[in-house]
């Protein structure tokens, strides 16, 4: 059993609360599970990580009292945890949780929506790239890998978010002129069909081209 001094903290770093006997802060329910300890005995725990993800704790869920928690996975909570002492040793355990709501008064907040918009562009990065190499046809995919990783280029979160949910079902062509039309959202019209009267396949021009025609 260890033997501290009372000592409480607001937003550790998970991999820095081990001389704590209690802590409260905002953390990301990454899971819940069921943890077996012997043959007739299982645990239910939440694992929570770190704004940055560099840390990762199991606290353990006592009773009853929190059955609608997995409601909250891949969500941001502020909770408070506790050390419990048994005879082999020690756990952490929920001792209570709120969900929260984004507030930019707040810097713990703040810090969060930070992170996670940070961490959800950088996906949507990766995702739109796999993407375009993904491409059969060597212009089209030299165009809108010029376009991703032009500086000067920035596509709407939203409407790439929404690109990215419907690529499955479009072909490379229809691929390109979607890409295209959000890299171009702050540009003159004609820089879309100087950009797309550039490639040997004419498909995407006629695409664009119809488009504008509402045909």
């Amino acid at each position: 059993m260890r033997n501290l001094p009372i000592r409480s903290a607001t937003q550790p770093d998970l991999d820095d609360v081990s001389n704590l006997v209690r802590f409260k802060g905002c953390y990301l329910l990454k899971a819940i599970k069921q943890v077996k300890v012997s043959h007739q005995h299982t645990h239910t725990v939440a694992i929570i990580s770190d704004v940055e993800g560099t840390g990762e704790l199991e606290l353990r869920l006592l009773g009853e009292l929190f059955k609608d928690l997995h409601q909250n996975i891949g969500e941001y909570i502020s909770l408070e945890a506790a050390i419990k002492h048994y005879n082999r040793g020690y756990f952490f355990y929920l001792a209570w949780y709120d969900t929260i709501q984004y507030c930019a008064t707040n810097p713990v907040l703040d810090r969060i929506h930070q992170s996670v918009q940070k961490k959800a562009r950088d996906c949507q990065k990766e995702a739109i790239h796999n993407r375009v190499m993904s491409i059969n046809e060597e212009s089209i995919k030299l165009l809108c890998l010029s376009l991703f990783l032009s500086p000067s280029v920035t596509l709407p979160y939203t409407r790439a978010k929404k690109l990215l949910l419907n690529s499955d079902n479009i072909g490379d062509c229809e691929f390109c002129l979607e890409l295209l039309s959000m890299a171009s959202h702050d540009k003159e019209v004609w820089f879309v069909g100087e950009m797309l009267n550039t490639l040997m396949n004419p498909i995407p021009l006629k695409l664009w081209e119809a488009q504008q025609l509402g045909s």
